[in-house]
């Protein structure tokens, strides 16, 4: 009795270990998106006036979404391999959740600094 005691507490701790890293990786790999989608606004050094401004800010957010979506299709597909293969769990769908975290995080995170950097523009023109 001991000795099975004994092997789940080791099952039950490569378990958390293995959920520990897919977290971690995920969220990793999210905060690197995140970041991203600040420097990529951060780049732009100069902006002729407002209606170019509008045309950049579109063509940024058309990019920053076309490179979330392979991004998001990516760590879905690593995800669904890890949870599948590595934590055998052959009935769960935790990577659906990942899945719905990662879009509706990078979506916000493009909109707020679409409209941050639309709004600094707006405040301090003399900055560009």
């Amino acid at each position: 009795m001991a000795s099975n005691q004994k092997l789940r507490e080791n099952l039950i701790a490569k378990i958390s270990v293995k959920k520990t890293i897919k977290y971690l990786l995920n969220f990793t790999a999210l905060s690197f998106m995140i970041c991203y989608t600040y420097v990529s606004y951060a780049m732009i050094v100069r902006v002729a006036n407002m209606e170019r401004l509008m045309n950049l800010i579109h063509s940024q957010v058309e990019k920053l979404t076309l490179i979330s979506i392979g991004f998001i299709v990516i760590i879905t597909f690593i995800n669904y391999v890890f949870e599948r293969k590595i934590e055998k769990r052959k009935t769960s769908y935790g990577f659906l959740w990942l899945f719905l975290v990662h879009f509706v995080t990078l979506i916000l995170s493009i909109a707020y600094y679409s409209n941050d950097f639309y709004r600094d523009f707006i405040q301090h023109p003399e900055y560009f």
